[in-house]
């Protein structure tokens, strides 16, 4: 049985050296992790491979590496608005409050 999680182990990347110093529950823990974001990736592989084969036309790869800054949508600036007409403090984005 340990043989088969040392193995587990090693395939997760974790070394022989760190298997043996650890507790039974970290190694574990270390294991469970390592499968976690293996899957994680291979979602968001398989979501942006997806993504790429529906667009009729890729563009530049600037274009999906940037982040797309978010605009304020109307329902917020009603509800700002709202609370500004009856003297309630609206707080600033801090993005906002640094720029001034």
């Amino acid at each position: 049985m340990v043989e088969a999680f040392l193995l587990a182990a090693l395939g997760a990347g974790i070394t022989e050296d760190r298997f043996w110093r650890c507790t039974p529950f970290v190694a574990r823990t270390l294991v469970h992790e390592a499968h976690r974001q293996a899957m994680e990736r291979a979602m968001a592989m398989g979501w942006w491979s997806e993504r790429f084969a529906r667009e009729q036309r890729l563009s530049s790869l600037k274009h999906y590496l940037d982040p797309v800054e978010e605009a304020i949508s109307d329902g917020d600036a009603l509800i700002a608005s709202f609370a500004m007409m009856h003297g309630l403090g609206v707080e600033d984005d801090a993005s906002e409050s640094t720029e001034a």
